[in-house]
């Protein structure tokens, strides 16, 4: 029979159908990157933004000097009506602004550091 610890220590590898693991055996870099990709997510976003070069014009365009696009207003905009409707869509479109931004930020002295935070998702009750 199977203890408490014992499921303890397999939760991870139980919900992503891997085999359990021996006395603290960490899971390979594989099947950590197996848990957490979402290729169908990368390939909407990657369409979504494709579309948009054809159907307004080219990504690169609005990087331009005298473009000023607001993709954090977009965001916030987005993740409001996201929170209506709760269409996933959004998500995707949320996704692509914030590699927008990341690519020409808003503010001049935007910079990318690493940082823990120490700020999570909260667990829902």
């Amino acid at each position: 029979m199977r203890t408490r610890q014992w499921y303890r220590n397999n939760k991870w590898r139980l919900a992503h159908y891997l085999p359990e693991r021996r006395d603290n055996e960490l899971p390979t870099y594989e099947e950590i990157l197996e848990s957490i990709q979402t290729p169908e997510f990368n390939r909407l976003a990657d369409n979504k933004l494709i579309q948009g070069f054809y159907r307004y014009e080219k990504a690169g365009d609005c990087f331009k000097p005298k473009t000023n696009y607001d993709f954090l207003q977009a965001m916030k905009n987005k993740i409001a009506r996201y929170e209506e409707t709760h269409n996933l869509e959004l998500l995707v479109d949320i996704a692509n602004y914030a590699r927008l931004e990341f690519r020409k930020p808003s503010f001049t002295d935007a910079y990318y550091e690493n940082e823990d935070d120490t700020e999570h998702a909260p667990l829902k009750k």
